[in-house]
């Protein structure tokens, strides 16, 4: 894996693609140093970048938010908090998480507050979500 630290510019980048397709704070990702490497991006702090990981091995660096360009499951309920949520009953948020449609609208579909999954509404009815094929 040869992971390339992003440079301001491009760590921008990604957090305008964010703010523009779910309504998050331009600022999201404030606070993290972003690696990537292709449509992948993780998120970690300073401090692992500058720790010394000789003779360990170390699957990835960080915690992974995109992959292939799409976001993980990690990368929604790390960054998307503050993005518009549908919020899903408990038989609904069992039905999204079994990849079931739900009769509801949004892009991030959350329970309790907290961000489940990206949601799409199906095609032919804009009033039915389902979960994104975005694994982490």
């Amino acid at each position: 894996m040869n992971l390339k630290i992003l440079n301001s510019r491009e760590k921008k980048r990604i957090a305008s693609d964010l703010a523009r397709k779910y309504g998050v704070g331009e600022n999201v990702l404030d606070g993290y140093d972003a690696l990537s490497e292709g449509g992948s991006v993780w998120l970690t702090s300073r401090g692992c970048l500058e720790v010394g990981l000789g003779g360990l091995k170390v699957d990835s660096l960080g915690l992974q938010i995109m992959r292939d360009g799409v976001l993980t499951v990690h990368g929604v309920q790390l960054l998307l908090k503050s993005a518009p949520q549908v919020e899903l009953t408990a038989k609904q948020a069992a039905d999204f998480i079994a990849y079931k449609v739900v009769e509801k609208t949004g892009h991030v579909a959350s329970y309790r507050n907290h961000p489940l999954d990206l949601a799409e509404s199906t095609r032919g009815s804009s009033a039915q979500i389902k979960r994104r094929l975005a694994r982490s």
